[in-house]
């Protein structure tokens, strides 16, 4: 202390030494003498940054959290300092509401404020866009986001956000769109061409979606080998839907190459070829670790029964194609009544497949065949 004072002595204008006694005195419990310290910095220069940062350590340690918050937002609104140290300010301000659970909307004009002083400070969008997320207002959200990218075309945290409100409000068309700016401002953010492409395969445009993807492969720099096996998996799922079995079965390999535990794809591989009655065993095989990484998940039970069914072992099968069921709840899919239906059949169950057939036609499933099957047991003079 006594090397300190001396210094002040030959400093007496200087506050940082004044604040470094302040905190010694708090450090060592003797809050009084701190504040004197403090006190006497503040008349030399009130915005001085470490000053601010010392008397809210001092409310904090007295629990004087409504003063130390005072303090902040003093320091945010109104003081001189550079815009980088009220960042960190405000950084601190929204922690403090954040662990008190207080409204986060109570800083919203503090970033008004802050929009005034320094209007070509891009960053303060980004974070103010959060704590509006915070808020559940994305609207407004979406539009600090949309600010920030203008200011910062070629940085994807912008793009990223947008994205996540999109998909939560299930939005395709403003998906592709900001995907689309995201590719042509920053062409090789893998991110932004799946996006892209699971947007068309959302609508359909399974054509559009595989090119997507593709270009995805060719252009981006996918560094993440479990995310270059989704790649591989969407265009595996995309040339199975436009009939072309052969190379969705080699992008299937692909991207098990890439990861062994891809669980959606080792779902879809092994169901398309339990639908061919080929390569069984290997199907069984693949389906098997989908139900040991998921075991309550329904359409991975559904395949691996399924694929049971087909090999022939019906006890076994009804034991997953029940739990399939079990496990969906009050919406299980057409498809699972269906094969559950079917599985029932060989089971000598047959009046019980016909209400399952019913439920899966009722639910949307295909209606034609599950027509038939339903007359040829209930008409079967017919």
């Amino acid at each position: 202390f006594g090397e300190i004072e001396q210094i002040i002595e030959k400093n007496p204008s200087n506050p940082a030494y004044l604040v470094l006694m302040g905190d010694l005195y708090l450090e060592d419990n003797q809050s009084e003498k701190a504040w004197d310290y403090y006190e006497r910095a503040k008349k030399i220069d009130s915005s001085f940054p470490a000053l601010i940062l010392s008397r809210i350590n001092y409310y904090e340690k007295q629990n004087r959290k409504s003063e130390a918050q005072e303090e902040l937002v003093t320091a945010i609104a109104g003081s001189s300092m550079e815009v980088e140290t009220k960042v960190q300010f405000l950084t601190r301000y929204l922690g403090i509401l954040q662990q008190e659970k207080q409204n986060m909307a109570q800083a919203n004009p503090l970033f008004e404020s802050l929009f005034r002083q320094y209007p070509n400070y891009s960053r303060l969008r980004m974070i103010y866009g959060n704590v509006l997320m915070m808020q559940n207002d994305q609207k407004e959200a979406l539009k600090q986001f949309r600010d920030y990218i203008t200011a910062q075309p070629d940085d994807p945290s912008g793009y990223e956000q947008i994205i996540r409100i999109t998909l939560a409000d299930e939005d395709m068309e403003t998906l592709k769109s900001i995907t689309e700016e995201g590719i042509k401002n920053i062409p090789h953010e893998p991110q932004f061409y799946f996006y892209l492409g699971a947007a068309h395969y959302q609508q359909e445009n399974y054509e559009e979606a595989l090119s997507v993807f593709k270009e995805g492969l060719e252009h981006a720099v996918i560094e993440n080998p479990l995310l270059e096996s989704d790649f591989h998996g969407q265009i595996g799922d995309l040339n199975f839907f436009l009939g072309r079995k052969e190379e969705a079965f080699e992008s299937y390999e692909k991207a098990l190459q890439l990861n062994p535990q891809n669980l959606p794809v080792l779902n879809n591989y092994s169901y398309y070829l339990s639908l061919d009655k080929r390569d069984l065993d290997k199907a069984e095989m693949m389906s098997g670790i989908t139900i040991k990484a998921e075991p309550m998940n329904p359409t991975y039970l559904d395949t691996y029964g399924w694929i049971l069914f087909e090999q022939g072992s019906y006890i076994m099968a009804k034991i997953y194609l029940e739990k399939a069921v079990e496990y969906s709840g009050e919406n299980p899919s057409a498809e699972v009544l269906e094969h559950y239906g079917d599985l029932l059949i060989k089971t000598g169950e047959e009046e019980k497949a016909v209400q399952q057939w019913i439920r899966a036609k009722e639910l949307g499933g295909d209606t034609e065949a599950l027509e038939r099957k339903i007359n040829i047991l209930t008409n079967p003079t017919r």
